[in-house]
């Protein structure tokens, strides 16, 4: 039981991790193409 749970919490927080840092490549992404965006425009 406490070895499966332990299992289970691990794998949630590598989940975690992994869409924890697609978010912030995702966030850094828009911002740089916000900034294109404007130098384009402008």
């Amino acid at each position: 039981m406490n070895n499966s749970l332990r299992f289970i919490v691990r794998e949630v927080h590598t989940t975690w991790c992994m869409k924890r840092s697609i978010n912030q490549n995702h966030l850094q992404t828009t911002v740089i193409n916000n900034r294109v965006m404007r130098e384009l425009s402008s």
